[in-house]
């Protein structure tokens, strides 16, 4: 899960966060290219993304969890 302060920067921190994953790219280079293109949302990204980038681990897809069927109305998709 990424915590996102404005969702303004969606774009900026999938497409970030799919470089960091590839190893394609350093969370610090990725930052810059979103500076030269124009992009504010270098500091919100960053923030999102320092603990991924920190670990820079093997990223894993968890497991549905269960319950999420219930009567709050989400839907496990």
């Amino acid at each position: 899960m990424i915590e996102l302060a404005d969702l303004d920067a969606v774009c900026e921190t999938i497409a970030l966060t799919v470089g960091l994953g590839e190893d394609a790219i350093s969370l610090d280079e990725g930052l810059n290219d979103l500076t030269d293109v124009g992009s504010t949302s270098g500091p919100v990204v960053s923030k999102a993304l320092a603990t991924i980038s920190a670990a820079r681990g093997t990223m894993m897809i968890s497991v549905s969890l269960d319950n999420l069927d219930g009567p709050t109305g989400n839907l496990a998709l």
